[in-house]
């Protein structure tokens, strides 16, 4: 276990959330197949990014780019899946486009 401290990381990046977010991002690159960016002894890849980001070789902002936009997707792809969900509710209600109106 990296033995780095909240504190230590919070001077790099105050924000808790960010952090976490950050040390998060990393680690999944890591276990993806991304090289390392320091040598050190740790195996697990959340001890590596936090060893990353300590000995500042992480592109936060890359990192932060990379996990907005995956953000966004995931929101246009709930988006659409509520669509459909209602659309198939106003259907099956019998509010369906196929009547006509009569005067």
């Amino acid at each position: 276990m990296n033995p780095r401290s909240f504190d230590d990381l919070s001077k790099i990046i105050p924000n808790k959330f960010l952090l976490t977010m950050v040390i998060a991002a990393r680690a999944k690159q890591l276990e993806k197949g991304a090289e390392k960016k320091v040598e050190c002894p740790y195996t697990n890849s959340i001890d590596i990014a936090i060893e990353e980001l300590y000995h500042r070789k992480l592109d936060i902002k890359m990192i932060l780019d990379g996990f907005e936009e995956k953000l966004k997707k995931e929101a246009v792809l709930n988006l659409e899946i509520q669509s459909r969900t209602l659309d198939n509710t106003f259907t099956a209600a019998g509010h369906g486009g196929s009547e006509t109106e009569t005067e």
